[in-house]
C-alpha cells in the first residue's frame, strides 16, 4: 500500500465481511460523532490549538478520561462543559449600549 492510498479494513457485520475506508469509519461524513474522542479529534471539534486545549484541561477543568497513557474525552461531557460556559447578553446591557 502506498502512502497516499486510503487505508482499508474489513469488519464483520451480520456474518458478512465489508471493506470500507478507514477514514469513513472513524469520521463518517467528515463529522466527529463519537461517544469518545482523542485529543486530536477534540481539537478539530472545538477548532482550537493544542495549547488552548491544555489550558482548558488544567485551568478550566475540562473533563477527560485517562486509560493508562491514553486521554479520551466523552462528547456528552464536552457538550455540557460548553453549555455551562455559554453567555448571552442580558436585555439590560443591550439597552445601556443603545
Amino acid at each position: 500500500m502506498s502512502h497516499n492510498e486510503p487505508r482499508q479494513f474489513s469488519f464483520a457485520r451480520q456474518g458478512k465481511f465489508d471493506s470500507i475506508k478507514y477514514e469513513e469509519y472513524i469520521m463518517p461524513d467528515n463529522k466527529i460523532d463519537h461517544a469518545l474522542m482523542t485529543k486530536e479529534e477534540l481539537r478539530d471539534y472545538l477548532r482550537i490549538s493544542d495549547s488552548t486545549l491544555t489550558l482548558l484541561i488544567k485551568r478550566e477543568g475540562l473533563p477527560y478520561i485517562k486509560l493508562r497513557r491514553k486521554v479520551l474525552f466523552r462528547r456528552s461531557d464536552i457538550d455540557k462543559f460548553l453549555e455551562n460556559r455559554t453567555h448571552s447578553e442580558s436585555p439590560e446591557k443591550k439597552k445601556k449600549k443603545d
